[in-house]
């Protein structure tokens, strides 16, 4: 829904003043009102392609905000949402301010503004020291954004994700995918045809894929999808055909869910018996009471006075077929002091040498203890002891805080403890659901195309694991520094070797990952984009497991490794990797290829099953999934990388990393064409793509002839050669460090001034010109942008 067809659908709408209509519209206008930081220390931000939107949508977690994000694609009553939303004038008592909440939606009788939170917030909510939510019947409402929303004609919703958020999130993902690549009328037909076998009673997916010939698990989504069944999404997975009921009535279907999650609650819940959880003191004594008042029982002597009213209680517990013991426990636990022994000044200065701890001021604790004690005897206090302030400083969550401001984003995610099982997103479903991309360096160097030792680099690796079946899927490999076309390079490989685009892709915050090229990659093929946190390797420890293997028991063993190098000076000089290196970049492309795709699938890793077996499973139960995608001259255009220098020379062409390109096409056209986009080929260096308001085009240098017969992959190398060990390049970057050499030189003799006389006329020509200098600088910057132009860290616009 676009801004044009929510003015329609307000005007249609009865009920809403002008006023309150342009208010929705200005708030409509103003997604996405927050981008999420780049600092998030756990969320996955979520690029999601929605088919109601008609873009993508930012989504600050993979989570709680993607999930409702799905629901509303397969709401039908949801004709239209726009996602963060910018709230002015929002009161609570006397206080005013401006918000943004998560979802502005656009239903067919109403409109709703959601705020998306995750089930385990809700105690938080009621607990927060604004007093802004209040529980009514059970519902949260909030007493600021709620009179403000119904002022202006709409709703103030507040969601909470499920308990258990992994399979309902795994199955809205396939049956989203499903329903949006299916056409409707196959739907229909689909649902019709399967009416009859459902209308006996619900019936389980083993029974469906057995007796009805071509059934599968993805049609079992589709029907789900379009409402032509119903099954219990958010308590069983797809996968488990045994347990997944489809049946014709949704009432029926929620009874079947909540049979499913009854079962599992008594298994994901933590233990809440009184006596389970108590401590020893208190179960032994509980024990020894519950003793005493048998042994009362048994002699028919009479209770001592202290226990006859818990022996009454015994009683009515054993007849309610409870735990007698629960009855019976002390509160040892319980006693001892509850209030703060310290001063108000203690307190001041021991919570100031805690925050200062937590901020990386201290290394250590005792330097933390040192300067609150001698805060403490500046104010005429005694500190507390020192284990005392340990034990505070011992706080899990204050040691975090230290490592983030001392270690950083890669401190924090290596130390972050591992989230709870039941609160992790599980994994994908269907195969080609999401792909993990991830880059490292392989601890071998190779020599150039012409044997030159001199030039020996350690390539890159970029590579795609499936998620669902942990199957490598593509990968490619390129020099120099992390860019876009190793990730372009991986995109051409997957659909090379499966025919078919990934749903969604798993990456880094690495600047090629957050590109403009991958999001018109995505906007043009609907693929959505996830985007993990920095330095949050475990969000791609498939990948970052395969790397490990691949280095430890391949690259390690050719010659050329980088592993002898980590010894340092330990080893001759003989022995390192710059003089031992002697493979060629197609032997390596060569090995990786049948290590990737021939032995490491047939190895279990993790359970009984290979990735190959895995990956031949999941084709059984969901052979439709994926985008459809060919390797055609739009796909190819679409993966090249876009260059900032569009500029053509008649006669000559452009001029692209030192070469001119042109043809005969263009040279026809003469200068009657703008030049819309063009792109480097990231597998091919001989010509560029041209993307003309006349057509697209394709524009060869000198390299056409001398690469005509090479392979993908020599061309390829020749291509990344080029940009890194061109002549062109070398001699930039030397003639900017000469020039910076010179400069340098030249301030460093120059006089000091302020204890020489002012110069008279005869002197001033003696002196260096202030004009040269200015010049030099342009020369040296025109010379940093050339060195620069041929990386392709420059964006188009």
């Amino acid at each position: 829904m676009n801004q044009e067809e929510l003015a329609q659908r307000l005007r249609e709408h009865e009920g809403l003043t002008v006023e309150q209509r342009q208010h929705i519209l200005e708030m409509a206008s103003s997604s996405p009102a927050r981008k999420p930081g780049k600092g998030a220390l756990n969320n996955v931000v979520t690029h999601f392609n929605s088919v109601k939107c008609g873009q993508l949508i930012t989504l600050e977690s993979h989570t709680v905000e993607h999930m409702f994000a799905l629901t509303l694609e397969l709401d039908p009553d949801v004709l239209g949402y726009f996602p963060q939303v910018a709230c002015k004038g929002v009161r609570l008592g006397n206080h005013v301010r401006s918000g943004t909440l998560d979802f502005l939606v656009v239903r067919t009788r109403r409109i709703e503004l959601v705020e998306c939170k995750a089930g385990s917030a809700r105690d938080s909510l009621l607990a927060a020291k604004s007093g802004e939510w209040v529980d009514v019947d059970g519902n949260l409402q909030n007493l600021a954004y709620g009179p403000w929303a119904r002022q202006r004609g709409m709703e103030h919703v507040l969601w909470l994700s499920p308990s258990r958020v992994d399979t309902p999130l795994r199955n809205l993902q396939v049956i989203y995918n499903e329903v949006r690549m299916v056409p409707a009328n196959e739907a229909q037909a689909l649902g019709r045809r399967i009416h009859a076998h459902l209308a006996d009673g619900p019936k389980s997916l083993d029974w469906m894929i057995e007796t009805i010939e071509g059934f599968n698990v993805s049609q079992a989504a589709l029907l789900l999808g379009t409402r032509w069944a119903f099954g219990p999404v958010e308590h069983v997975p797809l996968t488990d055909t045994s347990n997944f009921f489809l049946t014709l009535s949704q009432a029926q279907a929620i009874e079947i869910g909540s049979n499913f999650f009854e079962v599992a609650r008594h298994s994901r819940n933590q233990l809440n018996s009184a006596f389970a959880t108590a401590t020893l003191v208190d179960a032994t004594n509980a024990e020894k009471r519950l003793a005493l008042i048998q042994s009362a029982h048994a002699k028919g002597t009479a209770v001592p006075k202290h226990l006859r009213e818990i022996a009454r209680k015994v009683i009515e517990a054993r007849s309610r077929g409870d735990n007698e013991l629960e009855q019976c426990l002390t509160r040892f636990h319980a006693s001892g002091n509850r209030m703060s022994r310290l001063t108000p000044v203690q307190e001041k200065r021991t919570a100031e040498a805690i925050r200062a701890y937590a901020a990386g001021k201290y290394s250590q604790k005792k330097d933390a203890y040192a300067a609150l004690k001698e805060a403490c005897e500046s104010d005429g206090e005694s500190p507390q002891s020192r284990q005392a302030f340990e034990r505070r400083l011992a706080d899990p969550r204050l040691e975090l805080r230290k490592v983030l401001a001392t270690q950083g984003m890669r401190g924090y995610q290596k130390q972050r403890p591992r989230s709870d099982a039941r609160d992790r997103s599980g994994t994908a479903l269907a195969k080609h659901a999401v792909l993990h991309v991830d880059s490292t360096k392989v601890d071998v160097r190779v020599v150039s195309d012409d044997g030159m030792e001199a030039s020996a680099e350690s390539p890159l690796i970029y590579l795609g694991t499936d998620e669902a079946t942990d199957l490598p899927m593509a990968h490619s490999i390129v020099f120099g520094p992390a860019r876009r076309d190793g990730l372009a390079i991986l995109i051409r490989d997957y659909v090379r070797r499966h025919g078919r685009l990934f749903n969604s892709i798993f990456v880094d915050r690495g600047t090629e990952n957050q590109s403009h090229f991958l999001i018109a990659l995505a906007l043009r093929y609907q693929f959505s984009i996830h985007i993990c946190p920095t330095a949050g390797s475990r969000f791609n420890s498939d990948v970052e497991r395969y790397f490990g293997r691949f280095n430890s028991q391949v690259s390690h063993e050719l010659v050329g490794s980088t592993d002898p190098d980590k010894a340092g000076r330990g080893v001759d000089g003989k022995f390192k990797s710059y003089k031992t290196a002697k493979h060629r970049f197609e032997t390596v492309h060569t090995v990786a290829r049948e290590t990737l795709y021939e032995h490491f699938p047939s190895v279990p890793v993790q359970g009984f099953a290979s990735p190959a077996e895995r990956a031949a499973h999941a084709d059984l139960l969901f052979p439709s999934a994926g985008l459809h995608a060919l390797v055609d001259e739009e796909f190819l255009f679409r993966t090249a990388i876009p260059h900032s220098n569009n500029k053509y020379v008649p006669g000559r062409g452009f001029e692209v990393n030192g070469r001119y390109f042109h043809s005969n096409e263009l040279r026809e056209l003469d200068a009657s064409f703008d030049v819309e986009q063009l792109r480097t080929d990231p597998e091919d260096p001989s010509f560029i793509w041209v993307r003309t308001n006349r057509g697209l085009f394709k524009a060869f240098c000198n390299l056409i002839g001398p690469l005509a017969n090479s392979t993908l992959i020599e061309r390829s190398f020749r291509g990344m050669y080029d940009q890194l060990y061109a002549p062109s390049l070398r001699e930039a970057k030397q003639s900017a460090r000469h020039a910076q050499a010179m400069r340098t030189a030249a301030a460093n003799a120059k006089p000091n001034t302020a204890a020489q006389p002012k110069p008279g006329e005869a002197d001033s020509s003696s002196l260096p010109s202030q004009s040269n200098d200015a010049l030099d600088e342009i020369a040296l910057r025109g010379i940093k942008k050339r060195a620069m132009d041929d990386f392709d860290d420059i964006e188009s616009p």
